[in-house]
């Protein structure tokens, strides 16, 4: 039944109006109410995760990972996989792929793309999730040596040190004799730097209850996977909140755009210590035959909730995903765009770039 769907009419897009209220137009039809519940209706776990990688390709292995949990949760049993270790890789590679492929996109469209400096990479951007934890380990140590010796060209705990400040890192990005890719894309960004920075309003991320509840909204609120809130509010997810400044407060939208280079640095540099990463992941049981399970991922917090019948196949299913938060009208950058002129495409480009979509954003 999935594959029988054309893809444009569930994937969607978004469509930015500086200058106006709502300054973003657009929403993902395969979230809209009793779409994605149509599409999954009497499927067993196997058959439900290779629907989820088919409908969510972009991140594909993020959802399935969510999925998983979600049914076991459902069912009042433990998944028998490594939530951790698995998110820790994926967000390192989901990292990687965005600054390679995502960057020079929506930052540089008019260049064409290199991917020279990714010679010798030892994660492939297109690789999936190692069944051995002991080769994800190794996988994740080299890619830190890797970046240390090829990319940042000084050990990542020290650079990580020098470039905390948007100031220092674009300093470095300036200072490099042959600028890497990701320094090129950094510097076409610059003009968000002068931009005024918006209060953050984060999703808790590591609170069971909370998500609990935000849980319980999703399944009473047929609108809510498409036009999220928290108490009442807009709230944000991504690395730039993984990453916030003291006071909740980001100092310029390029701070969200040069999270995603800090946290992949940090990532590696943490994985190669023997440390554990800072992703918040769970799972619950909400009542007979219903589980949620949340996990952060590269563009922010994933949660997935699930009804089964007696045989474990899916009855109603409910997917709240990092855009749908990022790219509300009435969220931050809603109103960024909105106080943008009406002309000014160029820098509402350069925001939704900041912001990280996972669909289509004109």
């Amino acid at each position: 039944m999935v594959a029988s769907i054309p893809a444009e009419a569930i994937v969607g897009q978004y469509v930015l109006h500086p200058g106006r209220t709502p300054a973003i137009t657009g929403h993902r039809p395969i979230l809209a109410p009793g779409c994605l519940a149509g599409l999954l209706q009497g499927q067993d776990l196997p058959r439900l995760l290779r629907s989820l990688g088919s409908l969510f390709t972009l991140c594909a292995q993020a959802h399935q990972q969510c999925a998983q949990q979600a049914h076991a949760a459902a069912l009042a049993q433990e998944s028998g996989s490594s939530p951790h270790q698995n998110l820790l890789w994926l967000t390192t590679r989901d990292h990687l792929r965005s600054v390679a492929l995502d960057w020079p996109a929506r930052l540089m469209p008019q260049q064409p793309p290199d991917l020279s400096w990714l010679q010798g990479c030892p994660v492939a951007l297109g690789a999936a999730v190692p069944q051995d934890a002991t080769v994800a380990t190794q996988q994740m140590r080299a890619l830190a040596h890797w970046l240390q010796t090829t990319l940042l060209h000084e050990p990542l705990d020290s650079w990580l040190e020098r470039c905390a400040s948007d100031q220092s890192l674009l300093a470095w990005c300036h200072a490099q004799p042959t600028r890497s890719a990701p320094a090129q894309a950094l510097l076409h960004a610059e003009p968000l730097c002068a931009l005024p920075a918006v209060a953050l309003q984060p999703l808790p991320a590591g609170d069971a209850d909370a998500l609990k509840a935000l849980a319980n909204v999703l399944w009473n609120d047929a609108d809510f996977c498409q036009y999220p809130t928290w108490l009442g509010r807009c709230a944000e997810t991504g690395p730039w909140v993984r990453c916030s400044h003291p006071g909740g407060v980001m100092r310029t939208p390029w701070t969200r755009l040069a999270s995603r280079l800090r946290e992949l640095v940090e990532l590696a540099a943490l994985a190669h210590a023997g440390q554990p990463a800072s992703l918040a992941h769970g799972a619950l049981t909400l009542a007979t035959g219903c589980g949620v399970a949340w996990c952060e991922m590269a563009r922010g917090l994933l949660l997935h909730s699930v009804r089964i019948d007696d045989q474990g196949r899916v009855q109603d299913y409910r997917v709240l995903a990092p855009t749908e938060w990022n790219f509300h009208p009435e969220g931050s950058l809603g109103q960024a765009v909105a106080s943008l002129a009406p002309d000014d495409r160029d820098t509402a480009r350069l925001l939704a770039a900041a912001f990280d979509p996972c669909v289509a954003c004109l």
